[in-house]
């Protein structure tokens, strides 16, 4: 029988994960509304944690945003989950504010992300593939949304179960992190696939060669002068969904 502490574990979940929202909006009033849901993060490699989508849901007669918390990072604890949430809304400031924070299909995090989030409070640092995205939650910070921090410790009472293993020693922010999946894994392809190789074009060229070629030596797109990379690694193939 279910324990009736936790018969509206979820609604209490996405209730308080609402309010923390609208605290965030009160520090930063053009921060658009959104619709959070949460949920299964598992991409092939990876987890995604959290991701903000531009224009997802029509609710009454309003255009909103999506904000996606993944049901896997919430494991992680109140402040890692509010960093995650202060992350995707530097790119809600800059859907509300037009601003191309993004490149290679949302992946990269520019400068202008940058700015978005330290003024947001948190502080980004620079990840070779992701940009600035890997994220710190201050003490500062945290100590301006203490009251919705202790929400979120009380609400945190469920998350969803990972299968596999986290690398937690190569994650690159609040989006995203790698998993090695188990041995017996049914959802892993039986079969070795060439890998493909994508530039940094806003439109990816993509070339498919064995790993050995890429290795022996760097190639380069003509077109937008940046060296062509293996959109097949992990932590790639989860941010294609993410941001």
């Amino acid at each position: 029988m279910q324990d009736p502490k936790h018969t509206d574990a979820a609604s209490r979940l996405v209730a308080t994960l609402e309010r923390t929202w609208t605290a965030i909006q009160h520090r930063h009033p053009d921060l658009p509304d959104v619709v959070i849901i949460t949920g299964a993060g598992r991409v092939p490699g990876g987890l995604v944690l959290g991701h903000f989508a531009a224009h997802c849901w029509k609710v009454g007669d309003d255009d909103r945003h999506e904000l996606f918390v993944g049901g896997e990072g919430l494991r992680r604890g109140a402040r890692d989950v509010l960093a995650t949430m202060l992350h995707e809304a530097g790119h809600g400031l800059a859907a509300a504010r037009n601003l191309k924070d993004t490149s290679r299909q949302g992946r990269y995090h520019n400068a202008k992300y940058k700015a978005l989030a330290e003024e947001l409070g948190i502080e980004v640092t620079h990840h070779p593939i992701m940009g600035y995205s890997t994220t710190t939650l201050p003490d500062p910070t945290a100590e301006r949304y203490g009251a919705e921090l202790a929400a979120l410790e009380r609400a945190l009472t469920l998350h969803r179960y990972v299968v596999g293993i986290i690398d937690e020693d190569n994650d690159s922010g609040p989006e995203s992190v790698k998993v090695t999946p188990p041995p017996d894994d049914p959802d892993q392809p039986s079969k070795r696939r060439t890998p493909v190789y994508e530039c940094g074009c806003e439109e990816p060229r993509r070339l498919r060669m064995s790993k050995r070629a890429f290795e022996a030596g760097p190639i380069t797109c003509g077109m937008c002068g940046e060296a062509f990379e293996d959109r097949e690694d992990p932590e790639e193939a989860a941010l294609e969904l993410a941001a």
